[in-house]
């Protein structure tokens, strides 16, 4: 495939910014940066993977900034990890797989990237041919800013249990008053 039909294909599929961007990621390693636009604003920055990758094919890691609010792309960036484990053997009439976390909070690479070499043997076994691109979404795992709130995290916020049987207990509220705290309001 050519790059202009590479470019041609990250317009068709800009149902989302983010896909078109996770595209971009995609696209740009193999072709001219100048060539693809996505509203000049997704930016794909290689780095050295988190985790040694134990593989025959490459892996390539970098950081994917996008605009925490996408009618102000020039305003603060989100930094998401991205993961691409390039096919030992790419068939390239095969598209890439994009694998999107289930939720909430979910972050396919693990803290520090731990799960990374459990996805490269994914992409080895289970989707032979094809690149697979794995990333951890917005405020989860590696991302920046990360949105943790260690208050909600206290299992006394979630368990309708209290000491004196006659109290009624509000969990709604107490879960409200935890992400109260987290955001400092």
């Amino acid at each position: 495939m050519s790059c202009s039909s590479r470019t041609r294909l990250a317009t068709v599929i800009n149902s989302t910014r983010f896909v078109t961007s996770i595209v971009v990621v995609l696209l740009t390693t193999q072709c001219i940066a100048a060539e693809i636009k996505v509203d000049d604003i997704a930016e794909f920055e290689p780095t050295n993977c988190w985790v040694e990758v134990d593989s025959k094919a490459k892996t390539d890691c970098g950081w994917l900034k996008v605009p925490e609010d996408w009618d102000n792309p020039r305003g603060q960036k989100l930094k998401l990890p991205v993961v691409i484990y390039r096919a030992i053997e790419p068939d390239s009439s095969l598209s890439p797989v994009i694998f999107l976390a289930g939720g909430p909070g979910g972050h396919p690479l693990g803290d520090n990237g731990k799960y990374m070499n459990l996805w490269r043997r994914e992409a080895d076994f289970g989707f032979p041919g094809r690149t697979l691109i794995v990333f951890d979404q917005r405020g989860t795992g590696l991302s920046s800013p990360k949105l943790d709130c260690l208050e909600a995290e206290d299992p006394v916020v979630w368990w309708p249990i209290s000491k004196n049987p006659d109290v009624e207990v509000k969990v709604p509220a107490r879960i409200y008053a935890a992400f109260a705290a987290c955001v400092g309001n």
